[in-house]
């Protein structure tokens, strides 16, 4: 077990170095600095599947990488105060949305994209794997709905006009529930 800690800190201590690392390089402009960031997090990657595998070094990896970078960019945040002036805003500039249409692009970009991109990923599985693989299907699916989803509430909350996306959203729920059934 005191390996595992020990290959643990070690990738830790590579993950922070090396996104210490690229943050330099990227106010400095030096290549050299990029490929050390890059082959320390890569190297993060190898210790912490060393320590506990493959399937949890990665995610690990990705986690303690974004911990660290939102680390980073917290500590170097301004702490000005906000000018008086600077702070009001025209009321004219901002767009007018009614509450209704509000209320459409939560639904639109919540719950009825999340279920159009859940179906639509079930019937790309069930079209694309055989019936003895489709465990791998569901894990795929796992891995690709979240980006679909994502991808759908990004342009939903994009347009003006909500009736084309739900339209779309709801044509693509109605057709995979159709291709679904037995």
């Amino acid at each position: 077990m005191t390996d595992a800690y020990l290959c643990g800190s070690i990738a830790l201590l590579f993950c922070v170095v090396g996104i210490f690392l690229l943050r330099v390089s990227w106010r400095r402009q030096r290549r050299l600095l990029v490929l050390a960031g890059w082959v320390l997090v890569a190297l993060a990657a190898a210790a912490w599947s060393l320590a506990v595998g493959v399937e949890y070094g990665v995610s690990y990896t990705a986690m303690a990488l974004s911990v660290v970078a939102w680390l980073l960019v917290a500590g170097n945040r301004e702490r000005q105060a906000a000018k008086p002036d600077s702070a009001a805003i025209d009321a004219a500039t901002l767009p007018a949305t009614s509450a209704a249409h509000k209320l459409g692009t939560f639904l639109a970009a919540g719950p009825l994209a999340a279920i159009a991109s859940l179906l639509a990923c079930a019937l790309l599985v069930g079209a694309v794997f055989p019936v003895d693989e489709r465990g791998n299907g569901l894990v795929l699916t796992a891995f690709v709905f979240p980006l679909v989803w994502a991808a759908t509430a990004v342009w939903v909350c994009a347009v003006d006009r909500l009736l084309r996306p739900v339209g779309i959203l709801l044509a693509i729920a109605v057709v995979a529930s159709v291709g679904l059934m037995p």
